[in-house]
């Protein structure tokens, strides 16, 4: 049974001790009771003044319960709803007890003798109870009017979950729903999340990486609002990338081409499971597929632990060849020159073709200026495939053909690097023998790179700004 049920009791029994007893007795029996209800209530705070101090927000504001014993009641119930005939009694307070007011809210009308009768009900700590206004030392309670914060209405997230973890892309739905602040009525004007959903359902934001928060705001038709949210992570997407051959590269038919690519985990991932390319190579390197004529697709798939997937593809042509020429051969001269720090380099190619046969021509001498797509370094000289540079190219085809221009022009693709055999490509767009493609493969060799991005006493060793090159068959179709 409740201490305050007993004493309330005892209480009432003193009063209507006092129209059988005289006053003197009844007073004094009166004044023991009282100071039994003020120790039974310091008593009950005691137990639950740890929990009051932890539920009180920045919001709530103290006060005390005032009046009671002067309306002839001496006692305050405390109720789970704002009003005293439809919701349940909870506990019980005094004259004196302090009170913790979260918010205030309309509810049944109280007519209390010595002030002014009010609907204002009050909801103090721990949330969910109320006391009325008429009994608490608010600003508004002579008047019976609001004096602090009407009590918002609620949002409530049904799912997901707090602290979920998705994938980047992925479609989750959320379901939500917003009431009213009890005794308000049923004024909700909007119930909306942060990622354009309303009413009772919408999805998470995971087009970004990263740590999020959904929110769903309850809005009155006065302007109260109140909102409630829940943490998430997103995993990024897993990354394929090929890093060559390039898009758009012409192959001969049957030739060996080879491949370099990488797969790499997005933020958060579990970690990469697979790495595979559409040949069936794993592991970063494979070959394409040369042995149909036609345009291709080449394709690596990066999976996750998690079943997150990333995709990388480039387009590429298979050609049978129309002339081939066994020997190239020439100098490539770099600027601003290969050193220890990595700069974009423009490149002058300048070469032979000989024994060419399968057309009209023996021999070429073609000229080409390229820029490197990315920066090139001493370090990249060591890489294969290197760093791609391409740029215009001009042929000269001897013997000089009869009738018809002695040159043709495009463009050619070659990479900066020491590795041998490194694939040649280009394209003929005008002039004779055009449209044609060029593949082949060459090997640089640059003078002193054993010394690249040294320093000997203090003084930098001068950029590598030549190479020489050869290269085995190159063919046109």
């Amino acid at each position: 049974m409740h201490p305050y049920d007993t004493l309330d009791r005892q209480w009432r029994a003193a009063l209507g001790h006092a129209g059988q007893t005289n006053a003197s007795d009844a007073n004094a029996r009166q004044t023991r009771i009282r100071r039994r209800l003020r120790t039974s209530t310091l008593a009950t705070c005691v137990v639950v003044g740890g929990f009051l101090v932890s539920a009180v927000g920045a919001s709530a504001q103290v006060f005390q319960v005032v009046g009671t014993c002067a309306d002839g009641i001496c006692g305050l119930n405390i109720r789970n709803g704002p009003g005293f005939s439809n919701y349940a009694k909870i506990g019980g307070l005094y004259d004196g007890n302090a009170v913790n007011v979260i918010c205030q809210t309309r509810g049944q009308l109280v007519t209390p003798g010595k002030t002014a009768a009010t609907r204002v009900w009050d909801q103090i700590v721990p949330a969910g109870s109320y006391v009325t206004d008429a009994y608490i030392s608010t600003p508004g309670r002579a008047s019976g009017t609001f004096s602090l914060p009407r009590c918002p209405p609620t949002a409530s997230i049904g799912s997901p979950g707090n602290g979920g973890a998705y994938n980047q892309g992925q479609v989750v739905g959320t379901s939500f729903s917003c009431s009213e602040a009890l005794g308000e009525g049923d004024n909700i004007q909007s119930c909306a999340d942060t990622h354009g959903g309303a009413g009772s359902s919408g999805t998470l934001d995971t087009s970004t990486a990263g740590a999020h928060t959904y929110t769903v705001t309850a809005t009155s038709t006065d302007g109260a609002t109140g909102s409630a949210s829940i943490s998430y992570s997103v995993r990024g997407t897993p990354q394929a990338k090929i890093n060559t051959p390039a898009e758009g590269g012409h192959f001969l038919l049957g030739s060996s081409v080879p491949t370099h690519f990488e797969c790499i985990e997005g933020a958060g991932g579990p970690g990469i499971q697979s790495c595979t390319d559409s040949n069936g190579a794993s592991g970063g390197a494979g070959t394409l597929d040369t042995g149909t004529a036609g345009p291709h697709t080449y394709t690596v798939t990066a999976n996750s632990a998690d079943g997150a997937s990333g995709v990388a593809s480039i387009g590429y042509t298979v050609a049978a060849a129309k002339v081939s020429c066994t020997g190239n051969a020439g100098r490539i001269s770099y600027t601003p020159g290969v050193t220890g720090v990595a700069t974009v380099q423009i490149a002058k190619v300048r070469g032979t073709l000989s024994g060419c046969a399968g057309g009209s021509f023996t021999s070429a001498k073609y000229s080409a200026t390229v820029k490197t797509t990315a920066a090139v370094s001493c370090e990249t000289l060591a890489i294969a495939p290197g760093a791609q540079a391409t740029g215009p190219l001009i042929v000269k085809w001897s013997p000089k053909a009869k009738g018809v221009p002695a040159e043709s022009t495009g463009t050619l693709t070659l990479a900066a690097t020491e590795a041998a055999g490194v694939p040649l490509s280009g394209l003929l767009e005008s002039g004779q023998f055009t449209p044609s493609d060029i593949a082949g493969a060459i090997s640089q060799t640059f003078a002193k790179a054993a010394n690249c991005g040294l320093s000997i006493k203090a003084k930098p060793v001068k950029p590598l700004k030549a190479a020489t090159f050869t290269g085995s068959l190159i063919s046109l179709y």
